[in-house]
């Protein structure tokens, strides 16, 4: 009665925190059908294939071996992640982590080690926390998943990369993250799942995966809250 269930999207009353409303969830376009088995986006098609690629990941390497996104990164799905980001809505958090699970599950190996995207130190200092560490710490909770919340460290600071290209991208963040030293141990033989809130390009994902390729990760996966990409 205190502090009854809201919609994530609007904060109207609902029965369940961890589920939309029936006019956000059709304003949120959840990703389903046809997949791009390496990126989660939507694609045409009736049914999934894991050697059938989109273009962009045809036409860029990518040196993870599976990913899923949640929805598409579209007007409902921003509006929900810049609230965490920017508003402090922490109450987010569980729904947000409810839904990397459930779509998770279909690439999650058997004893995955979640790690979060790092910040640099002072754009987290700015912010007061990262919102992807959050997210995987609500997922360990949940699911019961081993977690490593400091196992990447961003080395340098890069610019806002909203209005660069994908190669653009891809050299700004060149060499800019690397495993913790302190925590190599856990990354070395594990099957480690990569967790962002957003996938555009891939680039931060890719720069992400080489440091744990080559701290000896056993295989890297990628799990995103949100996909920018056109809808299907």
């Amino acid at each position: 009665m205190i502090y009854p269930h809201q919609c994530p999207g609007c904060r109207v009353l609902v029965q369940d925190h961890l589920h939309l409303c029936p006019e956000c969830w059709r304003e949120a376009h959840f990703i389903s059908g046809c997949i791009c088995p390496k990126c989660g986006v939507q694609m045409l098609g009736d049914h999934n294939d894991a050697h059938i690629l989109c273009d962009d990941c045809l036409n860029t390497r990518r040196p993870w071996t599976r990913g899923r996104a949640v929805f598409l990164y579209n007007a409902k799905a921003r509006s929900m992640i810049l609230a965490l980001k920017r508003k402090d809505r922490h109450d987010l958090v569980a729904p947000f982590a409810h839904w990397m699970l459930r779509r998770g599950a279909e690439i999650f190996p058997p004893a995955p080690l979640l790690i979060p995207i790092p910040l640099h130190w002072q754009r987290q200092w700015r912010r007061r926390f990262n919102q992807s560490a959050l997210i995987v710490q609500k997922m360990t909770r949940m699911a019961g998943i081993d977690c490593c919340l400091d196992g990447l460290k961003k080395c340098r600071r890069t610019p806002e990369l909203k209005d660069h290209t994908a190669a653009e991208r891809r050299k700004l963040l060149h060499a800019s993250m690397a495993v913790n030293p302190a925590r190599a141990g856990c990354v070395s033989g594990r099957e480690v799942v990569l967790v962002d809130d957003v996938f555009t390009s891939g680039a931060t994902f890719s720069e992400a995966a080489r440091a744990c390729l080559e701290a000896g990760a056993k295989t890297v996966s990628v799990m995103a809250l949100a996909r920018a990409a056109k809808p299907a």
